[in-house]
Order: C-alpha cells, then structure tokens, then sequence
C-alpha cells in the first residue's frame, strides 16, 4: 500500500500523464489528447449497441424514466407522470420514488432509530432523497461539509475530510477513505462498461448517433471507457430523450451495486449458515478507524488508517466491543482510547459515541479463507464503486449527466439558454464546494 499526500499525488499523476501522453501521439497517431487525458477511439462495439438497443424496445423508456427518478426523486417523478391527471399523478409519484429511502428504512430497522436517525440529520437526509432525488442530497451534502470546514478555519477548530480519492492501493493522508485493496482496480471496467454502454443504447434507441467508443487513459493509468454520441445531433433532441440518454449511466450502476449487493448478503448469509464465519472469529484483529466526524471531540486525535486496541482498558476485538465499553462510559464523558498510535482522552456525543466509522480487519488468514475474504472484498468494491460513481455522477453540474439532465428539466420552464447558463454557474459553485472539501487534505 502506497502512501502519499494529495498534492503528490495530483503531481505525479499529471507528470507521468503528460509524458506518457506525448511519447504515445508520437507513436501511436490516432489517439487525441484532451489536456493530459489521451482518447483512444474505435468502432468496436457499435453493432452491439445497435443490436441491443432493436431489443426490449418496452424496457429501455422505463429504464430511462427510472434514471430520472433516481435523480431527482419525487420532483422527477412528477415530470415522468405529467401527462396523468393530478391526483394520479402525485400517487404515481409517491410510489415510484419510496425506494430512494429504502437505505435509510433498512439501516434503522438493522441499527435502530437512535442509532441511525442522529447521524448526519439522517432524517432530514432521508426526506430530501425522497423529494428532490440523489441530484439533490448529494449537493446538500457538499455544501454542509463546507459550511463546517469553513467554520472550522476561522475559529481554528480542527478540520476532517469527508470527500476523498478512492485509490486501490494509495492511501491519501488525511482522505476518509483507506486502505482499499490493489484489486479493487478490477472493479472499474465493470462499472465503466455498464454505465458507458447503457448511455450508448439510449441513444440508438432514440435514434441519435452513436460515433464511437473509446478508451480514457492518463498516461499508463486507464481512467475509463466512453461512448461518444453526436452531441450536437443529442442537444436538439426532445428534452425527454435527452433525460433518458443522460440518466441511464448512472441507473446502470445503482442497480448494479443493488444486485451485487444482494449477491454479497446472499454469500454472508451462506458463510454464517455453514459454520465459515464462526472461522473467521479466531482471527479477528482490532476495529480499524476509517472516518472521523466533524463534529467528534477525536478530531484532531483519531485519524483514519488507526487501530482501536481498547477503551477505558478493555480491549476490543470487535466493533460490538467498542459500543459496549462506550455505553458503560456514558454520554458526555471521557473515555480513554488505546490506539496502535497512542492513547488518548475523548469526550464521547451525546448517543455515547466516539463519532468514527470503523471497519473490522483480521490476522493473517489461512489460503481458504483469504480466497473467501478476497471475492467477498471484490463484491463489496464493486458495489461500492459503482453507487460512489452513479450518485456523484448525478450532482447538478457539467460535465456530469446530471448537469446535462438538470438543464433539461428547466428547459421545461425556462428558455434553453437561460436553463443553460444557470446550470453554469451552479457548475462553477459545485467546484468551488469540492475545493473546499479538499482542503483539509491540504492544509491540515
């Protein structure tokens, strides 16, 4: 595992890029460079867009107006129903969007309310999802993170991360997200083909040209695959064919993480059945910290990538171990927490939580078990990727769909540039809330 800071990072990368791009224009002609990104294009798989896009010709409209749905929630589903009377449409509406709280009804019925609801506004999350869509929750999420690190700077309270890179193999200091295994790299081509391949047969299915597909590399690191619609033929379309092209990508992986992740309960379900997870109890290691809460007194203690070895003295195997020593500690009061780092003192919230998400690691494992650990692993990046990319995929900014999809639905109310220009410059301010997020991987 390589460890390294963001500025580094973001160096090497556009170093190696640049680089690497100019030595392969020069010996390989028919790649285009987009900055340092190189595009290598091809007719490779056109016919079995064409193909697929002449089947379940009922199907794919659904699957379109589901992407809008998912987007933008009840509101979407209010333009996807317009053409039913009122009231039909509300019900319609009402329904097709509850399963955007299902993550939420399913966590507190798994964790409980107290458990679930206080974290985050989860509550407030929860009706926001179900109103406005992902498109929108999403947003609302950037923008409240940097309303803390802003507030957090100027009366110089310690600042945490919550956005960013998910790196198989890098670990970047201060980033929420460690410790993801090299393979996890294995995980993009199936999200990049699902979601790039669905944009493509939306299209033919709309009769839009499709006039390529592609590789994007940065240097020797493929970054991903596309289709490359004509966009000028796409941007005349009607603004319900355009949602549809638009929204599916991200539908593709939603409900790619959904079936990958029902697989995943599935095998756990095997494993506690057949007596494997029993196994895996004799060698559990530690609770491995991975997110630290803003609003947490382990700000500025706890950092992700730290072993929780006990609390108050008793050590702790499992994150079980580490609820019920906090419990016995009480709200309000300070718990004395042993790391493979250091001890140190923390006043536990409210709920008698240290306020950190934690993962379970293990000892070295026996060759069955790592083969079982790994494909369990590989699942959960798969699905874990693929709702990351879908979701963010959705924030209502260029270039991402959902700035695309966005313009759209205003288009409905407003002139096409005046929708358009509006979705520019709340482009610009979604920027402006990622480079706030990322500074406390910079200046920390």
């Amino acid at each position: 595992m390589i460890t390294t800071t963001l500025v580094e990072l973001l160096f090497w990368a556009l170093v190696q890029g640049v680089i690497v791009g100019v030595i392969i224009k020069k010996v390989y002609k028919r790649v285009e460079l987009a900055g340092p990104l190189l595009l290598f294009k091809s007719k490779k798989g056109l016919r079995w867009i064409e193909r697929q896009s002449k089947r379940f010709k009922r199907f794919w409209p659904v699957y379109g107006s589901f992407g809008i749905i998912l987007a933008f929630g009840f509101a979407g589903a209010m333009y996807v129903f317009r053409k039913k009377v009122l009231w039909k449409r509300i019900v319609l509406s009402s329904l097709a969007s509850l399963f955007l709280v299902a993550p939420y009804i399913s966590s507190i019925i798994l964790f409980g309310a107290k458990e679930v609801i206080h974290l985050d506004s989860t509550l407030f999350l929860m009706l926001l999802n179900f109103a406005f869509g992902f498109s929108i929750s999403t947003f609302y999420l950037l923008l409240s993170q940097a309303v803390t690190i802003v507030h957090n700077y100027i009366v110089q309270a310690p600042v945490v991360a919550m956005v960013g890179p998910a790196l198989p193999g890098i670990n970047v200091q201060g980033s929420p997200i460690q410790g993801i295994p090299w393979y996890g790299w294995f995980a993009f081509p199936i999200l990049i083909v699902v979601h790039e391949f669905s944009h493509g047969i939306l299209a033919r299915f709309h009769k839009f040209r499709v006039k390529a597909t592609g590789l994007v590399m940065l240097g020797l690191l493929p970054l991903g695959a596309f289709v490359e619609p004509d966009e000028k033929q796409l941007s005349r379309g009607a603004v319900q064919k355009r949602l549809h092209v638009f929204s599916v990508g991200s539908t593709a992986n939603y409900l790619t993480s959904v079936v990958v992740t029902l697989l995943l309960f599935s095998a756990l379900y095997g494993m506690n059945a057949t007596g494997i997870y029993e196994e895996y109890e004799k060698y559990l290691d530690h609770p491995m910290v991975t997110v630290v809460s803003p609003d947490s007194d382990a700000v500025g203690k706890l950092e992700p990538g730290m072993k929780i070895l006990s609390v108050n003295g008793n050590e702790t195997k499992t994150v079980l171990d580490i609820n019920k020593a906090t419990e016995s500690v009480g709200p309000g009061n300070i718990a004395v927490i042993e790391t493979d780092k250091g001890t140190f003192n923390i006043t536990l919230n409210k709920d008698a939580k240290i306020g950190i998400r934690l993962e379970q690691t293990y000892k070295p494992l026996p060759l069955h078990l790592s083969v079982i650990q790994g494909i369990i692993s590989f699942l959960g990046l798969v699905a874990f990727f693929n709702l990351v990319v879908g979701i963010m995929n959705l924030l209502p900014a260029y270039p991402l769909d959902g700035g695309y999809m966005l313009q759209g639905l205003l288009e409905n109310k407003v002139k096409k540039k005046t929708a358009r220009k509006f979705v520019k410059f709340l482009s610009i301010f979604i920027l402006a809330l990622f480079i706030v997020n990322i500074l406390p991987l910079i200046f920390r």
